[in-house]
């Protein structure tokens, strides 16, 4: 039976799904839930119709190096506050050039202010006390990596490596170079370098403990402005040309272990500060050589898969964006956000920012694409933005303007704040306070469930929310008994989807099966399959078509399985036209 409990309100707690009331046609249901308070709680446990308790581990929504790991995704599963105040902010501490994006790990943010000398910060995530600094190291252009307690910043006088907790230096080494955010993995720490005139770039691989050289990499002819990429023991490199008038850049896929190169690119394309972004086996970056085009590549080979040649209205600039990816689509700024699809390279959606232009990379959480625009030509533009669109339609949810100046940081996110500098010499944390993830999975009752959650802090404190929700799928089956983990649906790739979805499906024994399409109404638009089928392993497509054949807009749908005698399964399908224009 479930006790009673004394609930002393010191800080709170939201169940996000399931939703209170809502009635469900699955006996599977995602727990997620948020709680709010400076510091993660001790224990977070949850009864479901008396039963329990179940204790959860917290989701890390940590963003460790820039655009979050190593391989660039930029997507974290924070919650994005809706509209926040400023949490709290740090003056004149940045300079007009502030393109380092803050790194947050453990409650703690890591932030490097090429403001002369050039300092690494660190500050309480909450609240932003700072809790230690580093002086002196020396202009920083790009995030600094967070990797088992140490910092490694590289500027543009050294390499450093520093204690995460305390600021303590453990070693340095020289020369260094402003422009690139360090890769650390298996005891390796990797980075570039160029020379003053940049026409000479160097690849370093040095052992993370004690900075030791391992191997030393020379490229003739090209700066080094661009972060790296490590993906399965491959670092890869990009370049420019150092003389900005419209020369090829150099694209290099280095072996990791010994600093062989595997492949290169440089037959077309100039890389400005814009990254590789690895995702589903594909390499996705931007060229700043007119047409401005977003790529997408075979990391293996370096061989192009397609290319979309992004359109901006009067720009005379670059394409240096780096993009990010989630769920099949990429997505970039030039002077509109780009929504692109991963497999076919085609735009799903396109967000003008008014001849404003980005400059850096975005970030992906909760539904949202968060990026900021600088008012590159201050004389005719606004002032630059912090902004947050949605990130299934292209609309814009919100934004903070700040003063007129053109440079910001890339955003972070984490549990629930978003950190940003921009170039108005502030550093700014926007919400309403840290909020912690909590996810799970229930299965539920038919007809009526009771959830009841529980958040305990260190003092022995709790907190606590209850919804009732209901399920209605005409009884649960004999193989969900039989069969109690394995899932006889199994979708889908890809979605979200523009041209079709393909449709995987296991049936253990001989059934009678109906596979549906519903609208969010919940009229059945289309039967993909109805009939009695022998065991096996299935796949449908499904194009996107309602029975009579019509193509449907674009939208949120529904995919049910029903096999007889009461087994159901719904997943949502995500479906866009191919291209919208804001």
């Amino acid at each position: 039976m479930l006790v009673l409990l004394l609930i002393i309100s010191i800080s709170s707690i939201d169940i996000q799904s399931p939703v209170d009331g809502f009635t469900y046609q699955e006996d599977t249901i995602d727990l997620k839930c948020y709680v709010e308070d400076s510091i993660p709680p001790q224990l977070f446990w949850y009864y479901l119709n008396s039963e329990g308790p179940d204790t959860v581990e917290r989701t890390i929504t940590d963003w460790y190096t820039y655009c979050q790991n190593d391989t660039h995704t930029g997507y974290s599963k924070s919650p994005v506050p809706d509209d926040p105040p400023i949490l709290w902010k740090k003056d004149s501490i940045s300079a007009t050039h502030a393109f380092c994006q803050p790194v947050i790990v453990n409650g703690v943010v890591y932030w490097a202010s090429e403001k002369p000398p050039g300092t690494l910060y660190a500050f309480r995530a909450y609240d932003g006390y700072e809790l230690w600094r580093v002086d002196s190291i020396g202009r920083v252009d790009d995030a600094v990596t967070y990797h088992k307690g140490r910092i490694y910043c590289l500027s543009e006088d050294s390499i450093w490596c520093i204690d995460a907790e305390t600021g303590s230096i453990y070693w340095s080494k020289s020369p260094g170079s402003s422009s690139t955010t360090p890769a650390v993995k298996d005891g390796r720490v990797y980075y570039t370098t160029h020379t003053s005139n940049d026409d000479t770039s160097f690849v370093y691989c040095r052992i993370d403990t004690t900075g030791d050289l391992i191997w030393k990499d020379t490229i003739l002819g090209y700066g080094s402005y661009n972060t790296i990429t490590l993906w399965q023991d491959r670092l890869y490199c990009p370049f420019d040309n150092p003389s900005f008038g419209g020369e090829p850049g150099n694209l290099v896929c280095f072996d990791a272990t010994n600093g062989d190169i595997i492949w290169e690119r440089s037959d077309s394309f100039d890389f400005w500060d814009s990254a590789p972004l690895i995702a589903d086996s594909t390499l996705f970056i931007g060229s700043d050589l007119p047409p401005y085009q977003l790529l997408a590549l075979n990391p293996f080979t370096g061989v192009t898969i397609w290319k979309n040649t992004l359109n901006p209205f009067s720009i005379d600039w670059y394409l240096a964006a780096t993009p990010t990816y989630h769920q099949g689509r990429v997505f970039i700024g030039l002077e509109s956000m780009y929504c692109i699809d991963a497999k076919t390279g085609e735009t799903i959606w396109e967000y003008s920012l008014m001849l404003d232009y980005v400059h850096n990379t975005n970030v992906i959480a909760d539904g949202c694409i968060i990026t900021n625009n600088f008012g590159w030509y201050s004389d005719t533009l606004n002032n630059p933005n912090l902004l947050v669109i949605d990130e299934y339609t292209g609309h814009l949810k919100w934004y903070k303007e700040y003063s007129n100046d053109w440079s910001a940081s890339a955003p972070s996110i984490a549990d629930g704040v978003i950190y940003i500098a921009p170039g108005d010499s502030t550093f700014y944390a926007y919400g309403t306070g840290l909020k912690f993830v909590y996810e799970d999975k229930l299965v539920s009752l038919q007809d009526t469930n009771n959830l009841i959650v529980f958040a305990k802090d260190s003092s022995g404190n709790i907190v606590s929310d209850t919804i009732e929700f209901f399920v209605n799928m005409g009884g649960l089956s004999h193989y969900r008994r039989t069969n109690n983990e394995k899932s006889l649906l199994t979708a889908v790739s890809s979605n979200p989807f523009i041209q079709d979805v393909l449709i995987e499906y296991t049936i253990p024994e001989k059934s009678s099966v109906r596979l549906s399409i519903y609208d969010v109404s919940g009229k059945e638009v289309r039967t993909l399959k109805s009939g009695v089928l022998n065991p096996g392993i299935y796949q449908i497509k499904w194009k996107g078509r309602d029975n009579q054949g019509n193509n449907m807009p674009q939208g949120v749908y529904f995919l049910n399985m029903h096999i007889s005698p009461g087994y159901n399964k719904t997943l949502k399908l995500i479906k866009f036209n191919r291209r919208t224009n804001e």
